[in-house]
């Protein structure tokens, strides 16, 4: 990660995010290779049990099972494979697309832009879903 330009800071709480999935996995009885989808959310189930606070989407997922994908220590395991949650598809292509396209740092994308459109996006959340097509200029403005 430090390589493709991530801060310290990010790389340090990565590891410590793996960490916790590698225990919990453990706890399981289960080993890397037989993470899936469900598995992860199931993760992300215990940490908002327990109180945590920080990284309980799909999109805090994402970074460090692609680096694990890359590893080949897991099945590909896609971000958007994480959730059925219509809310958490867009925002981990829109988190991919800050990281990606904009260049910027983890802290700014999961702390400041991810979690403001989260709520923007349940907001506009119609009985049909997302409904992101009704939107115009003004209201996403």
């Amino acid at each position: 990660m430090a390589a493709r330009g991530y801060s310290r800071w990010t790389v340090s709480h990565r590891l410590w995010q793996l960490d916790l999935l590698s225990r919990w996995l453990e706890r399981e009885g289960l080993s890397p290779g037989q993470l899936s989808p469900e598995r992860v959310e199931a993760f992300l189930v215990v940490r908002r049990a327990a109180g945590y606070s920080t990284w309980l989407s799909a999109c805090s997922t994402a970074l460090p099972l692609e680096y694990l994908q890359e590893l080949g220590v897991v099945a590909a395991v896609t971000a958007s494979g994480v959730t059925d949650d219509p809310v958490e598809r867009p925002l981990v292509d829109y988190g991919r697309y800050l990281f990606d396209e904009r260049a910027l740092t983890e802290r700014t994308v999961l702390i400041r832009y991810v979690p403001v459109s989260h709520l923007f996006l349940d907001g506009v959340m119609g009985t049909e879903g997302l409904e992101l097509e009704r939107l115009t200029a003004v209201e996403v403005s």
